[in-house]
Parts: structure tokens; sequence; C-alpha cells
């Protein structure tokens, strides 16, 4: 322990009884050091520092629980951004538009993170490659999942016609696809279901109503 350590002083914790450094919380569990009126019990911590200054723990909060380490002045700013991603998530969930959505999941919480880490300056001894191939991972990892789980068929004008959007990476294999979908329809005497197709869609019944 150097010398500046020594003289630190410490005070117990009174819940998680850790001696930590002397100040009006404790930097383990986040309790005051000394007790407070109306705080109840010491096991509930109703008004127990969380992640920002007047924050309680039981405090709903998502930008103080997703960016910790966010000087007070930027909070505001995040806020709002967690907003715009995620009425953006849910807008074009609505339109069912998958591309548009992971895009926006995969890029947008990665944009914030990245702006967080600059104002933040909580990780800057971490270099930057593991920076880069964390977004690689998540950009890879999200493109990948579109293009495994994609629509065989967007429209009922692409399945009635053969044809193939112009996004589609391979026309060969969407056309492979349209036939071997059309030979298990056949055989099954199935019914095919293109739930990006509105008017396909709005035929369905949908919950609380339900198919035997």
């Amino acid at each position: 322990m150097s010398m500046n350590d020594e003289q630190v002083p410490t005070a117990e914790c009174r819940v998680c009884r850790t001696d930590v450094p002397a100040g009006e919380f404790c930097g383990l569990c986040g309790c005051h050091l000394t007790p407070r009126r109306g705080e109840g019990p010491d096991w509930l911590r109703i008004r127990d520092y969380g992640a920002a200054p007047g924050e309680n723990l039981l405090q709903l909060s998502l930008a103080s629980s997703l960016f910790p380490h966010l000087p007070p002045r930027s909070r505001t700013v995040f806020r709002i951004g967690l907003a715009v991603v995620l009425v953006a998530l849910v807008a074009f969930a609505l339109l069912r538009l998958p591309a548009a959505l992971v895009t926006v999941a995969a890029l947008g919480f990665l944009f914030l993170f990245l702006l967080y880490l600059r104002e933040s300056d909580a990780f800057a001894d971490i270099p930057a490659r593991t920076w880069a191939l964390t977004a690689v991972l998540g950009i890879g990892l999200g493109v990948g999942w579109v293009l495994l789980t994609g629509d065989a068929a967007h429209f009922k004008d692409n399945w009635d016609n053969d044809r193939v959007p112009s996004i589609n990476t391979n026309a060969e294999q969407t056309h492979a696809s349209h036939a071997l979908l059309a030979k298990i329809v056949a055989e099954k005497k199935a019914a095919l279901w293109i739930n990006h197709d509105l008017p396909t869609f709005d035929s369905l019944k949908h919950s609380p109503e339900f198919y035997d």
C-alpha cells in the first residue's frame, strides 16, 4: 500500500460491512454511510445512490444504467438519443422492415456507445483494435442474421411471378427457393402466408383469434 493510500480516511459501511473511503456514499454498495431520515430498512436501500447523483437505487433510469460514467452535462442528450433509437426500432418493426430494424439495432446503439466512450473517457486504456473488432463482430452478426433469416418472397407479386427483389444477393438461389416452396405447398396442400404482403396479412386471423 502506498503512502497516499494510507492517508485516505476510511469508514466501515453499515450495510456491506466493508472499509471504504469516507464520504457521503459507500463506494461498494452505494448506501449512505450515515443513516438518513426516510431511508427505510437497510436491506431495501430506497434512497441509496445509483449511477448518477440524485438517482436512487430503485429509480428506473435507462441512461444511467447503460452509461454509468457519463458526465451530468451529457445525460439529457443521451436520453434523447436513446429515445430516437427506440422510436426507430418500434417504427421499423411496425412497418415490417427487418433489414432497417437490424441496421438501427446494430449501428444506433453502437454509435451511442462510441460517443459515450469519448465523453466519459472511462476506457481510454483499451486498445483501438479491440473496439474495432467488437464493432466488426456486432455489425457482421447483425447483417448475417438478416441474410440467414430473410424472406423467400417479400410480397405476393414476387411469389406469383417468381420475381427476385433487387436487394437479394443471388437470383438463382431465390428461384430455387421459390420452386422448392411451391413443390411443398402443392404436395402438402399447404397455405402460404407472406406476412410482408399487407393484403395477405390483413386477411389472416390475429390474436386473440387463432387457427386450429
